[in-house]
């Protein structure tokens, strides 16, 4: 049984802020320093974002990690 990290919506909402800011997963992949696949898995719920990750995320696209990544978990609880 393979894990997802985020759901399909969790995921769609980090890639509409990515559009939003005017990067594309290559682009933003860049200015992390980051392999273009590794966002990607991340991204897809593949792989668990790190709080280092998500900052540097949260940093470029201008906005804040839980903005990006758990404004919908924060408001199920």
């Amino acid at each position: 049984m393979e894990v997802e990290y985020m759901t399909e919506d969790e995921s769609n909402r980090v890639k509409s802020y990515i559009v939003g800011a005017g990067y594309n997963i290559t682009s933003l992949a860049k200015a992390i320093n980051m392999s273009r696949e590794m966002l990607s898995n991340r991204i897809s719920g593949k792989v668990d974002f790190g709080r280092t990750e998500m900052n540097k995320i949260a940093t470029v696209l201008k906005s804040s990690p839980t903005e990006i990544f758990l404004e919908n978990k924060l408001l199920k609880t």
